[in-house]
């Protein structure tokens, strides 16, 4: 497993929610690092499971 950092832009049902989302995962892949913290936004956030947030790819180092 890799460890992956997120530094980049949330969006949540396509409105722009915060420019500056900070955020470290440990996954077998970059769409799985994305998964885990699509997750990790939501539940520091208080959204529901349901919520489209979006993260860009490109913010994500490994």
């Amino acid at each position: 497993m890799q460890t992956y950092n997120y530094n980049g832009p949330v969006w949540i049902f396509g409105n722009l929610v915060t420019t500056n989302f900070r955020a470290s995962t440990r996954a077998v892949s970059k769409q799985k690092a994305l998964s885990n913290l699509t997750y990790q936004f939501k539940v520091q956030n208080g959204y529901m499971p349901s919520a489209k947030v979006t993260l860009d790819a490109k913010y994500l180092s490994a």
